[in-house]
């Protein structure tokens, strides 16, 4: 496993090569609604992460987490994210890990 793609609320990792997470974005956001078929993969990703979804990038991993959504509820990382994270961060890169440590510190 690269350990590169997007983590789901409910804590399922969905695998992509690295510079495919736009893409797979844009094919996660298109199931949860319709209205994303003619976004960019940008647009896309934006819209995962004030749901909850955690990107997981070559060199990072990021998301809103400990932002406000469009509700103005501020999002967090839920316990099933959280566990995969700490499950997997010895398997992460030094600088993956100084993401996951301000992700973890921010969702407090």
């Amino acid at each position: 496993m690269n350990y590169i793609g997007i983590l789901s609320p409910d804590g399922s990792f969905i695998e992509c090569e690295s510079y495919e997470h736009l893409e797979l974005a844009k094919e996660i956001a298109e199931k949860l609604s319709s209205e994303y078929s003619y976004k960019s993969g940008i647009v896309c990703e934006e819209y995962l992460q004030k749901l909850g979804y955690i990107i997981v990038r070559a060199r990072d991993v990021y998301g809103l987490i400990g932002y406000f959504d469009d509700n103005g509820k501020v999002i967090y990382l839920s316990d099933e994210q959280q566990k995969w994270l700490e499950d997997n961060y010895d398997k992460f890169p030094t600088d993956k890990q100084r993401s996951v440590d301000d992700i973890i510190d921010h969702n407090s």
